[in-house]
Parts: C-alpha cells; structure tokens; sequence
C-alpha cells in the first residue's frame, strides 16, 4: 500500500435543506447514531468515531467536503508538500475548524479536476462509548479501511486519476468501461477501491458527487434495509446487484441531500498480487440503473 498519501476515507460533510429526513433516513434504514449538532444539525456514527457524516443545515443540498485521512502528522506533512508542490493551493485550518471536525490538524484544498473540497487530517477524535446503532444490525466494515468509499466526476479523467495517484498515493484498482459509463477505481488500504472517478455522462456532470458507500458486517444488514427502502418508499439509484469488479452485493438509495448511498456487504480485497483489470459492464447481475 501507499507510504505517502491517504490512508483512508475518513468523514464526509453534507449539506441539507430538510434535517428531519435525515435524521429518519440514518436510523431507520442504516441503524446510525445521532448525536446532535449546535449548528441545528446532526452528526452520523457508524463506528468508534465521534462521527463519520455531518450533516448541516442549508439552502441547498449535496456534499460540502470530503475528508481524507493521513494517518499521522508525519505523512500529513508529507502530503501537504506533495500537493502544494503541484501548484495547487493549500490553507491551514484554524482552530475552531480543527475542533468543529474533531482532528488535531486540517489542511484544505481544492482538488481541481472535480472541484471537491478535499480536507486531509490526522488524529480523528475517537469516542469514550461504544456504538449504539438505532436498530439491530451487525455493524459496519471501518477500521483500516475507512468509512468506505466515493464517487466523483471529472471531465479530464485521466489527469484527475494522475492527481490522485502521484500526489494523494493513491493505486489503480481497475477500469470498467460500459458506454457511457467509463471510471477508474483506487485504493489507498485493503478495500477494493475507496475512490471512483468517472467521466461525465446522461445526468451526471464534471464535478458531481456520484455517490457513498458503506459496507456492512453482515448481507442480512443490506437485504433488511432494502425492505424498509421499499416499505418506506425510498427512491433507488440502483437495484440490488452483484458488482463485476469488487463483487460487493448492494443496492443504491438516494439520500435526502439528492445524492445516492450504496449499501453493501462482501467486497473483494486488495492483495500484494493484485492485478489491474479492465471490464466491460458494471454488473455480474442486477445494479439496473432506476433513476
């Protein structure tokens, strides 16, 4: 794996127009736990972290900010020379944002090919209580791998891929080229890919968030979910598949800020021998694009 560069995903910022949703969508159909926030939001626990998603009140819907983990304060420093060696703008973050985001150091930066706000830190705050999930389910694969993986679109996919490889550490896991669809999948741990980046195509637009995935400890978790989307009437992304390329079982639902989660269990991992693929379709079976 990497030496310098991301560790792993480690939270995502989101902005909301309807906190209400949220706070239904989390527990009833993930089992999350949710403290809340002085700013009228709330905060999303899957795990030992104080939290993994924030989600904020707005005007506006969709991700605010992607946070990348560094491990430490020695490979931060080191990513930090990294990026603004590529000529790319990096701020400090100050104290208050430092104790917003519960981590001892925060660098900001733009990633310019995707127009994301990319936030690497070290030191994620951990809490003193175990996580008490809103509904019975096995938990979540974290740990290591981090909160799970993202999607994101650019209009130059191959540079962006470059960016990320050579600044940010990432390694290309595979390629799936299913017209339109075209993307290039990354690691940074053992999990398959915790980066996606795809060319735009229909709907989707240079500088989307294409979407989150959390991957659960158990199918049972995925397959209980999916009845209370459908109970509850949740809008699918995507029907429940069998992915070619990292062979998670999972279906997509969007999320109340407009951008779908895939939930999932049982993908592949990387090994010391892994070997780049390309494939000609997204699917084994299911993953039917509904809207």
């Amino acid at each position: 794996m990497n030496t310098i560069g991301v560790k792993s995903l480690g939270y995502l910022g989101v902005e909301a127009t309807d906190i209400a949703a949220w706070r239904k969508f989390a527990t009833i159909v993930f089992g999350m736990e949710i403290s809340d926030r002085a700013d009228g939001g709330i905060d999303l626990r899957i795990d030992d972290h104080k939290r993994r998603i924030a989600i904020t009140p707005a005007a506006r819907n969709g991700v605010a900010y992607i946070g990348w983990d560094a491990g430490d304060a020695a490979n931060l420093a080191a990513m930090e020379a990294r990026v603004r060696g590529s000529g790319v703008s990096v701020v400090e973050a100050g104290e208050l944002e430092r104790r917003e985001r519960g981590v001892q150091r925060l660098i900001v930066f733009t990633e310019l090919h995707t127009g994301a706000r990319y936030e690497c830190f070290y030191g994620a705050a951990i809490s003193s209580t175990p996580f008490r999930s809103s509904k019975p389910i096995s938990g979540y694969k974290t740990g290591s791998e981090g909160l799970g993986h993202v999607m994101l679109a650019a209009a130059d996919r191959e540079a962006a891929v470059a960016f990320h490889r050579d600044v940010l550490g990432f390694a290309v896991s595979d390629h799936i080229d299913e017209p339109p669809i075209h993307a290039t999948f990354m690691h940074c741990n053992t999990r398959h890919h915790t980066l996606a980046i795809v060319d735009p195509f229909g709907p989707v637009k240079s500088g989307d968030f294409g979407h989150l995935m959390l991957e659960a400890l158990a199918l049972d978790d995925v397959g209980a979910a999916h009845d209370v989307v459908k109970r509850e009437g949740y809008d699918l992304h995507l029907t429940f598949g069998k992915h070619s390329n990292d062979h998670m079982y999972s279906f997509y639902v969007y999320s109340p800020s407009g951008f779908p989660i895939e939930y999932g269990y049982g993908g592949r991992a990387i090994s010391p021998n892994w070997q780049v693929s390309r494939y000609p379709s997204i699917r084994i079976w299911g993953h039917e694009f509904v809207g």
